[in-house]
């Protein structure tokens, strides 16, 4: 079992999208869904834009979860996410953590800085 470890993400929520793969023994083609949220680092020449894509669960998309984060669509919110590591050690996957149904019925955008 891996470990998984949970974090909170603050950015400007981009949307969802689909992603389709190959077919599988049967033909059937998976689709997985993402959800996008922009947010900056401080790079050596200023601010540096990055869009975290974060995996939504087919339990997540069941429960309607899509349909509520599009409501903060272009909004800077706070998701909860856990990451697990692939088997080969060369990347990691980012989800929406299950907790993400309780705080999206009290979270507020977060206003900007400055």
């Amino acid at each position: 079992m891996e470990k998984l470890t949970g974090f909170l993400i603050r950015g400007v929520y981009m949307g969802t999208h689909i992603v389709h793969g190959k077919p599988d023994q049967n033909g059937q083609s998976r689709e997985t869904l993402y959800c996008g949220v922009k947010f900056f680092t401080n790079g050596r020449y200023g601010p540096e834009q990055h869009i975290a894509e974060l995996c939504i669960s087919k339990g997540l998309i069941e429960k309607g979860i899509p349909a509520q984060l599009h409501k903060y669509q272009g909004q800077t919110i706070e998701l909860p996410f856990f990451e697990m590591a692939w088997s080969s050690g060369k990347g990691k996957t980012l989800f929406l953590a299950n907790d993400v149904t309780a705080l999206l019925g009290t979270v507020q955008p977060v206003k900007a800085a400055g």
